[in-house]
Order: structure tokens, then sequence, then C-alpha cells
């Protein structure tokens, strides 16, 4: 038996927050009356393996859009993506790309405040741009709560563990308007420049979030620079 969500009596029971983070992705828990009855249908119908979950198809593919190459989900995602009238994101997406250059990344920062108020349970408008998400809070599952939300909302995909990095609703802005800047159309060669330029600079990176082999291959790389490129200057 391949068990889902099992409400009632177990982790999932003791520890609401989990329960309450997997409902969110469309797993919802099987009470322990409909666990029996499964049971006893299955081992009267001699079945060798029976999967029981009770799944939102619609959430779940908005959270694990990779499982719509999976040849056992396939056939139902793609009848739940047919039954679905709009996109996968929301009116977040035509707000950002109808504003001004000026204007935009501070319409993903208000859409990034969206998201993530509705994730840490908190008034949107009470959070600081410049705030670091830690001190309100985020863990793991809140991040790739937070990180999945935006990509429905916004139709972007951040990088894993992006949040680690770019701690702030700022930065986390910035980083989204990195990636949309990058699909314009005459601001494409300029923002395509812009990850390589700020990924090598030791001005621009977050210090505090890079462990010692990130620190010691950025140190490597700026030493690298400051050779003599001349042969003969090697030698002296």
């Amino acid at each position: 038996m391949n068990w889902g969500v099992l409400g009632g009596e177990g982790y999932v029971a003791r520890n609401e927050r989990v329960g309450e983070f997997l409902a969110k992705q469309g797993t919802y828990e099987l009470s322990p009356g409909e666990v029996v009855s499964i049971l006893e249908s299955s081992l009267v119908a001699g079945n060798t393996q029976v999967a029981a979950i009770r799944v939102d198809w619609s959430k779940w593919r908005q959270f694990f859009r990779s499982s719509a190459e999976n040849p056992l989900l396939e056939r139902i995602l793609t009848a739940v993506e047919g039954q679905e009238s709009g996109g996968g994101t929301s009116d977040w997406r035509p707000r950002i790309e109808s504003a001004s250059p000026e204007e935009r990344e501070g319409v993903i920062a208000q859409a990034v405040r969206e998201v993530v108020g509705s994730v840490l349970r908190v008034k949107p408008d009470s959070l600081r741009d410049d705030q670091p998400l830690t001190d309100l809070g985020l863990d793991s599952l809140m991040g790739v709560e937070i990180e999945n939300s935006l990509e429905a909302a916004i139709g972007v995909a951040l990088p894993p563990t992006s949040l680690m990095r770019a701690r702030t609703i700022d930065q986390i802005a910035s980083l989204i308007a990195g990636h949309m800047g990058g699909k314009t159309g005459a601001a494409a060669p300029a923002a395509a420049a812009a990850p390589v330029e700020t990924a090598t600079s030791t001005e621009d990176v977050d210090l505090e979030a890079l462990s010692d082999d990130d620190l010691d291959r950025l140190l490597g790389d700026s030493s690298a620079e400051d050779i003599d490129p001349d042969p003969q200057g090697a030698t002296k």
C-alpha cells in the first residue's frame, strides 16, 4: 500500500504546519475510516499494489510542473490542463509586462510582497522591502512554497535555493526582474550580460550566503585577474 497523507494519527497529524504545507500543494489527508475501508477492499480484490492518495491535481500540477513528464501522471495532468480555462499565472504577469521600465521592479516587488505575506501569514503592507525574511520565521518549507507560488503567480521559475541568496523582498524582486528583463526586446543583450557581471564581482556577492568552498573559488578567480600575463614577468 502506497499511502498519501494519513489523518487522525501519525506524523502529519502531529505536525499541523506540515499538513497545511501539503494541502497547499494539493495533497489532503485520508481519514482513518477511509484507510481501513481502502485496505479491506484491496485485500479482498487481491491487488498486488495500490496507491491511495487524495489529490487536487490542479494544485499539484502548479507546484510540480516537471511531473507532467511522468508517464504515470501524464494522462491525469493532461486532462486537468484541458479542464482549466486560464493559464498557469495570475494577472501579475500582464501587469508587470505592461509597466514602464522604471516601474517594473516596483510592480514585481508588490507581487512578491503578496506571495510572501500569504505564505508567512502576515499583511503584505506590513512587510518592508529590505527586511530579511528569516527575521519573519522563513524556513526551508516556506522557501519552497514561496518559490513555487512566485512561479505560479508571475511565470518565472527561480533557480533552486535562490531565497538563500536573495533574502529580502527587494532582492527577490531584483532577481525576478533580471530574469524577465533578459526576455525583453531592446534590453535583452544588456540584461543577459548582467548576471555574468554580478556573478564574478566581489562587490555584489552576498558573502554571508557563500560556503567556504564558494569563497575559495571566488578569491581564486579574483587572484587570477591580478596575475601578470607577461611570461617574462612570471619568471621574475
